[in-house]
């Protein structure tokens, strides 16, 4: 326990205490603890702290915006434009302020049917639109305990949940589809979604 504790750099140089019943169980001492505690906060405070003073690139207009929003593609985006509807996402792909997330389940739903019928337009334009992705899903036990909680108080399909959790999971600004505003999906609680026409 103490060697996993230095590997992971929690000890901070102090040497854990012992446990007078000599069990040889590892104590933290209060101070430890309350700095473990602090720290995933602490690191969400530098994180915003550096998005406010980033410097922005040439590329982005000097406005007093958030440099780049963060946009989770629904699969039926992807569909649609893997099918010949590129223009439907071209604006999304040029748009310096925006950044493409992602997660496997969008692709379960969009490359392996694909493959399958030997559809090689289809396969490239999926394979561009997940080459310009920046942010993967990637916490999947998170991902689908959080999809299971909507969908029992959303009423959402199972994969419209996995969707809305995994883009809650990577911090995206919002969900974009192309499905109407009657559908479920509009009434989770995670992640604004947005109809892409």
């Amino acid at each position: 326990m103490l060697a996993y504790n230095r590997r992971r750099g929690c000890n901070d140089g102090n040497e854990a205490k012992r446990s007078k019943s000599g069990s040889g169980r590892v104590e933290k001492d209060a101070g430890e603890v309350g700095r473990a505690e602090a720290a995933p906060a602490q690191r969400r405070r530098n994180a915003a702290a550096r998005r406010e003073t980033a410097v922005p690139s040439r590329n982005t207009p000097r406005t007093g915006a958030r440099l780049s929003r963060l946009v989770y593609l629904d699969s039926s985006v992807i569909i649609e434009a893997a099918r010949g509807r590129s223009a439907l996402i071209r604006p999304l792909l040029e748009d310096p302020e925006v950044r493409l997330a992602s997660s496997v389940f969008v692709q379960l739903e969009t490359l392996p049917k694909c493959v399958y019928t030997n559809r090689r337009q289809e396969v490239e334009a999926c394979a561009t639109i997940f080459s310009a992705v920046e942010e993967w899903s990637a916490n999947l036990g998170a991902v689908t305990k959080a999809a299971l909680s909507q969908a029992q108080h959303s009423g959402l399909s199972g994969m419209d949940a996995l969707h809305v959790a995994a883009a809650f999971d990577v911090g995206a600004d919002e969900l974009l589809t192309i499905e109407g505003t009657e559908k479920a999906l509009y009434r989770n609680t995670l992640i604004k979604v947005r109809q892409l026409i």
